[in-house]
């Protein structure tokens, strides 16, 4: 489950949680160390994609609602 502040958030989270997770599995089966984000990391990270969460919201409606 994901959840946001807006429907833009929530929706970004779910397709970047997915993309992510493929990320982290291909990883994984590197066989390497992985490294985390530490908290404080990813609260500066979700503070920075507040500003950009328009750009990709945008191209994801036209994608669900093409001519408008």
């Amino acid at each position: 489950m994901v959840v946001g502040a807006s429907v833009q958030v929530a929706v970004y989270r779910a397709v970047y949680t997915e993309v992510n997770a493929r990320l982290q599995t291909a990883a994984m089966g590197l066989g390497g160390p992985l490294t985390f984000l530490e908290k404080e990391e990813g609260e500066k990270f979700d503070a920075t994609i507040q500003s950009q969460i328009r750009r990709p919201w945008e191209l994801w409606k036209q994608r669900v609602m093409p001519g408008k």
